[in-house]
């Protein structure tokens, strides 16, 4: 009872849901205070509010500003909220229903047009997906990079990646191809003569879909 709670909620939430929210935190398990927001908001604290206690992992470059667009994607949809000096814009709010479910769906199409059938393996491509993901901050960079090709056939080593999938007897959960240790698994693997473990290789997969 001596405790507060910070809960996060999205838009449009059901009235009755967040009546029954209420029920559980204060009836059951007896926080003296609450407060709600949207995820969006704290971005927006942490951008606007504590601009001036920024760490050095921070861009001290990037000017502030009084807009603010915050993109919330979740597994199922999406939200876009807009912000002005601190204040959602609530006309402005948007959710449309594309989320990390609708990608992750696309991305297990892509693979099994390009390399391996992966339809049926959604955490599958889920853990590859988000072990290998990255947000692109030079776009045209890295899509050429993915393009050129030497002599040897080999991509350039920054952005092609190899997930290693589970064969469930020799390795039970995939991982990043990344390290010598990797080579000695593969190594034991070879000595008993068995098959080495399917791989998928990510290259343009792992910042965008070009096809789309």
């Amino acid at each position: 009872k001596d405790h507060k709670i910070l809960f996060t909620e999205p838009p449009f939430a059901p009235t009755v849901l967040s009546q029954t929210t209420n029920e559980v935190i204060f009836e059951e398990f007896g926080f003296n205070a609450c407060y709600r927001c949207p995820s969006s908001a704290l971005s927006v604290y942490q951008e606007q509010v504590l601009e001036d206690e920024k760490s050095d992992e921070f861009d001290e470059t990037l000017p502030g500003s009084d807009a603010i667009v915050v993109v919330d994607m979740g597994f199922s949809f999406s939200h876009v909220y807009c912000y002005y000096k601190g204040r959602a814009i609530q006309p402005a709010t948007v959710r449309l229903n594309v989320g990390g479910k609708l990608m992750t769906n696309y991305l297990s199409e892509v693979l099994s047009y390009r390399q391996l059938n992966v339809l049926e393996d959604f955490q599958l491509v889920t853990k590859a997906k988000e072990a290998l993901s990255f947000v692109s901050l030079d776009f045209d960079k890295d899509m050429i990079s993915t393009r050129r090709k030497s002599s040897l056939d080999q991509c350039s080593s920054s952005i092609l990646r190899e997930y290693v999938l589970p064969d469930y007897k020799n390795i039970k959960q995939g991982y990043v191809r990344n390290s010598k240790e990797d080579d000695e698994i593969e190594k034991k693997i070879l000595a008993k003569g068995e098959e080495l473990p399917q791989v998928l290789k990510l290259e343009n997969e792992r910042f965008a879909i070009p096809e789309i």
